[in-house]
């Protein structure tokens, strides 16, 4: 679909938005770009057991979720957006299920749009690659990806996005595993646009550059 012809969703004061792989430095990345959209409340789910809010002034500046906290605190006070942490494995249905009822039962604001860029990265050469490799990279990003699509079939979203990476397309050395994970992000999205539902692969390359 050309770029054209893409309508951006409408981010309201009224709805909510979901991140995996939330707290990384695309999450947060994303989190400050839906935020100056005008986001109402984001939710970045993560693995990462984070301390309670009120302690997030506390501790050393060395934490390791010192950089983190500090980060979302200050979209928090630059845009009118709440950002809400969520802990799970987007890769396990029980803990997902909960996740998913869980933003369902909040009626003041519903969830309207999901951004999957959960991963858990590794490069394995084709020749040393294991099952146990293969497996730990399909878990966080194609099965996640399955879960949240079955699990959000219930809400009326206006977008669901998950980012591919041109690695689906072309390969790269080591990283055979992750270009497979990709394809499935890709077949996902056709599947769901099949069935009128909304979702983009977005196959990027090196967005950090």
């Amino acid at each position: 679909e050309a770029l054209s012809s893409v309508d951006l969703p409408a981010f309201t004061r009224e709805a909510a938005y979901l991140i995996t792989g939330g707290t990384g430095g695309l999450g947060l990345m994303l989190a400050q770009w839906l935020a100056d959209q005008g986001a109402a409340r984001i939710y970045l789910l993560s693995r990462t057991q984070f301390p309670e809010r009120s302690q997030w002034h506390e501790g050393d500046e060395a934490s390791p979720w010192r950089k983190i906290t500090q980060r979302i605190l200050h979209i928090e006070q630059s845009t009118a957006s709440r950002i809400e942490l969520l802990r799970a494995d987007v890769g396990d249905r029980q803990a997902m299920t909960a996740i998913m009822e869980s933003l369902g039962n909040q009626a003041d604001y519903p969830l309207k749009g999901i951004i999957h860029a959960a991963v858990q990265m590794s490069s394995t050469p084709l020749a040393q690659m294991t099952r146990e490799h293969l497996q730990t990279m399909m878990h966080a990003k194609a099965r996640g990806a399955e879960l949240i699509d079955e699990l959000s079939r219930r809400f009326p979203l206006d977008f669901f996005i998950l980012f591919s990476s041109t690695t689906s397309l072309w390969g790269v050395s080591g990283l055979g595993h992750y270009a497979a994970a990709n394809q499935f992000l890709d077949a996902l999205a056709h599947r769901r646009r099949q069935q009128g539902l909304p979702a983009h692969a977005i196959n990027w390359g090196t967005w950090e550059e």
